[in-house]
């Protein structure tokens, strides 16, 4: 599958009406797994819907400790079009290439098909869209790549990261995520090509402070909510505790006896 690199001015056009599903968003990207999805649901889901008392009605948890999101009415389009769209992201090179990639990931376009203009808005009136880019573009992508993300869509970009002595089980969880009949071998993330996407403004978490215990992970939010300058109320953290917990105690036994460090 090759991403197409060139456009003309009126598919340029199209593709910058776009934009607005990028711009002045939080990027949450990480390397696989099932640790960033929790930390989508439980902190920027629980925050949009705040009126939600229980957001695993939202968000369900698989009994294999999956978070699904795509299953429920929680429809964030720019999260479809780079979290699923993994094909793509290996050749986003420009800004354009990543509206590209949008714009594919919305109007399920192929890459051979003409850009066109689409009525955005019927794509958008079942949707909430949540204000964050969920993606595996740090690690997969090309050395840049996250850069072009916050000069060019002002994008605040916060980084899951495991550090290298756990890299082979956090590929050891991506694989039973997603490749349960084990055809492609293990998915260990490439740490150090990681690292090199890492911009001056990004915010890095080690995903193990989701797992060590509560008190880590409400600290590890509190974080968070002060870098993206989100202000919650108690009971909204609270909920997003709650979240965790309920993902937490669903994980398989092999996760529940790692030994997590930070």
């Amino acid at each position: 599958m090759t991403l197409r690199t060139k456009y003309s001015s009126e598919e340029i056009a199209v593709l910058e009406s776009y934009s607005h599903r990028l711009n002045n968003k939080v990027h949450l990207t990480f390397p696989g797994g099932t640790f960033g999805d929790m930390v989508w649901s439980s902190i920027f889901v629980t925050n949009t819907l705040s009126h939600i008392n229980d957001i695993s009605e939202t968000c369900p948890i698989t009994p294999l400790g999956r978070v699904c999101p795509e299953q429920s009415d929680v429809r964030d389009t720019t999260h479809f079009a780079f979290k699923l769209g993994n094909a793509i992201e290996d050749t986003l090179k420009t800004r354009h290439d990543i509206l590209f990639a949008v714009y594919i990931g919305i109007n399920k376009s192929t890459l051979e098909d003409p850009i066109s203009e689409l009525d955005n808005k019927n794509n958008d009136y079942e949707l909430n869209i949540i204000d964050t880019v969920l993606s595996h573009c740090c690690a997969m992508g090309s050395v840049g790549l996250m850069s072009l993300f916050e000069t060019e869509f002002n994008q605040k970009l916060i980084f899951l990261l495991p550090n290298k002595i756990d890299a082979e089980f956090y590929g050891e969880i991506c694989s039973r995520k997603t490749d349960p009949k084990k055809e492609w071998g293990k998915m260990m993330p490439g740490v150090d090509h990681i690292k090199k996407n890492i911009t001056d403004n990004t915010l890095v978490i080690n995903p193990n402070r989701f797992v060590l215990d509560e008190e880590t992970y409400i600290e590890c939010v509190k974080e968070i909510l002060d870098f993206i300058e989100m202000k919650v109320d108690t009971d909204t953290i609270n909920k997003m505790i709650s979240y965790r917990t309920l993902w937490y105690n669903k994980q398989p036994k092999y996760i529940h006896d790692y030994n997590f460090k930070i």
